[in-house]
């Protein structure tokens, strides 16, 4: 379990139920199966406590490997002695095509299930080196000196923060430009919009975009610019509900090294990414 965080409003109606489904999943394991946890996550070491000291199933915790970034490249070590207070000392180093701490953190989950797997440590490392992440998932549609656009799924808020922090990490010297559609039941949802707040901080410029006839296809409620403030908790979010006028304003932008981060599970009411 990567960690938890609240979604899917329209099935789970609170927060308190969505956490419920992943407690009684840890509940449901049978006994001396292997739990793999982020263990930075409050949530998760309060569905393990009852389990520290018991043998009902084996606790596997694993945390942000040590990484460094140089030039938008990541590089990250693995296989190190965990001591108190550091997440490893010594390890393996390698160079990875994905960025971000949320995808060093996800690496680290994936050598500790191989690590179970009896997966050797050098093995893991050379494939892991080669994987350039899925389709949509801070996918670089334009790689140019002075810009870059990059396409993300992100659409719930813990993934459109985690997204603009992994580009303003891997690009601290440009221009961030941040759009995010807001798209799903969930997140054009007014009882669950302010989980989206300070989701934009780290970026430059900030703009939320709602298609209306997502809105209208979806029979939702119209969503005001107050609102969309309100929630995102930053004065500085722009909102756009036209296509056309989103364009327009991503190209006013351009003032010669940017990095334009588009998060959706939407299609921007049909805007060409490629053409910003």
């Amino acid at each position: 379990i990567s960690g938890i965080s609240w979604d899917h409003i329209n099935v789970f109606p609170t927060e308190e139920i969505y956490n419920e489904q992943f407690r009684k999943l840890i509940q449901s394991l049978s006994k001396a199966a292997y739990l793999i946890y982020n263990e930075g996550d409050k949530t998760l070491l309060d569905f393990v406590k009852p389990y520290k000291d018991s043998e009902e199933i084996y606790l596997k915790p694993y945390n942000c490997p040590p990484y460094k970034v140089k030039d938008g490249k990541y590089s990250v070590t693995l296989g190190g002695t965990s001591l108190a207070g550091l997440a490893s000392v010594g390890g393996e180093k390698q160079e990875v095509s994905i960025m971000g701490k949320h995808n060093m953190l996800n690496i680290s989950g994936a050598w500790k299930v191989c690590e179970q797997l009896a997966v050797e440590l050098k093995d893991f490392l050379a494939q892991i080196a080669t994987f350039e992440g899925a389709k949509s998932r801070l996918e670089i549609l334009i790689n140019e000196p002075k810009k870059l656009v990059i396409k993300d799924f992100a659409h719930a808020p813990i993934k459109v923060s985690a997204t603009v922090e992994a580009v303003r990490e891997a690009y601290p010297k440009h221009q961030l430009i941040a759009c995010v559609e807001l798209h799903t039941f969930s997140s054009l949802n007014k009882s669950f919009l302010s989980q989206y707040k300070n989701s934009l901080a780290k970026a430059d410029k900030k703009i939320v975009f709602v298609n209306l006839k997502t809105l209208e296809n979806k029979r939702l409620d119209t969503i005001s610019e107050t609102e969309i403030i309100t929630a995102f908790g930053d004065k500085k979010v722009v909102f756009v509900n036209d296509s056309q006028k989103l364009a327009a304003l991503l190209q006013s932008y351009k003032k010669g090294k940017e990095v334009f981060l588009m998060m959706s599970s939407g299609t921007f009411g049909g805007l060409e990414l490629t053409n910003i």
